[in-house]
């Protein structure tokens, strides 16, 4: 039975030359992403707090949806409370 010329080919890794150092360079990548993102939080923080009227209106904004989603949540967990 013939399987075609892609079927029969080797899976191989064309970026890394094993798995385990893929897997790393992955992880680091990731790492490097988080890194990047958490920096730009912490200057828009630094801005916000120097006074950027519009940064301020923004974090503001972004923590009232957070309290609207705390009390969400916590109403959920009354609500499964109380089935229980």
């Amino acid at each position: 039975m013939e399987r075609g010329p892609f079927l029969n080919r080797r899976r191989t890794h064309t970026t890394c030359s094993s798995p385990g150092l893929q897997g790393l360079l992955s992880r680091l990548f990731l790492f490097l992403l988080h890194l990047t993102l958490s920096f730009q939080y912490l200057e828009t923080f630094q801005r916000a707090n120097a006074g950027n009227t519009h940064l301020q209106n923004v974090l503001l904004r972004y923590s009232r949806l957070i309290d609207v989603r705390c009390e969400k949540e916590y109403w959920k967990y009354l609500l499964a409370k109380d089935l229980v």
